[in-house]
């Protein structure tokens, strides 16, 4: 996967649900753990490739907004 191809949907996921460096911070945090966690558990390395990265951001980005934010965020 090009990189290029990755900045603009992180680029396009800013721009229709604005965050901040706080949720960003936990996604990269994220990603380490489940690499680290899936490591320690099958004895091989978590993959990230071109199949599964716009999967993973989309739902790390979800999972530390709801960590940041109230559902009285989302309704304004």
């Amino acid at each position: 996967m090009c990189s290029q191809l990755l900045d603009a949907y992180l680029l396009r996921i800013l721009k229709y649900c604005p965050m901040t460096n706080e949720v960003i911070l936990a996604l990269v945090v994220y990603f380490g753990r489940m690499s680290k966690l899936s490591g320690d558990a099958v004895g091989r390395s978590f993959i990230i490739d071109s199949f599964n990265i716009h999967r993973l951001v989309i739902l790390g980005v979800a999972v530390a907004s709801n960590f940041f934010y109230t559902n009285s965020h989302y309704a304004k």
